[in-house]
């Protein structure tokens, strides 16, 4: 057995229900208490150097805290533990200077299996 629906009027919670001119006075009210923060606001526009500084009390600690945990990484000593260290150069496998970056294969007019030039291009 459902219970019958009872609708509550919430006009009555309307705070301007009785008295016309409420929202207008309310508009006013809040506008005029936020007026001296917004007048400052606008004298206060962002200028590149207020931007970069905002920024430089954020990103400076970052930055010297990825340093420390650079430097807490890297090798320790008097340089005998840089030649462990790879080049750029190792580790995207770029061919050096003279060397041919293509397989042989790849210069000639024969038919290529698929596989076999996959396989070559894949292993350095």
């Amino acid at each position: 057995m459902s219970e019958p629906r009872r609708e509550v009027p919430l006009t009555v919670l309307d705070p301007g229900y009785a008295d016309p001119g409420y929202w207008e006075r309310f508009q006013r009210r809040v506008m005029g208490s936020a007026r001296p923060h917004l007048a400052q606001r606008r004298r206060n526009q962002p200028t590149v150097e207020g931007l970069m500084l905002s920024w430089g009390r954020m990103v400076l600690p970052l930055a010297a805290a990825a340093v420390v945990a650079a430097m807490s990484l890297l090798p320790r000593g008097q340089g005998e533990g840089l030649q462990n260290l790879a080049g750029v150069e190792e580790v995207l496998d770029v061919p050096q200077a003279g060397e041919d970056p293509l397989p042989e294969f790849l210069h000639t007019d024969q038919v290529i299996d698929r596989d076999l030039m996959l396989f070559a291009l894949e292993t350095p």
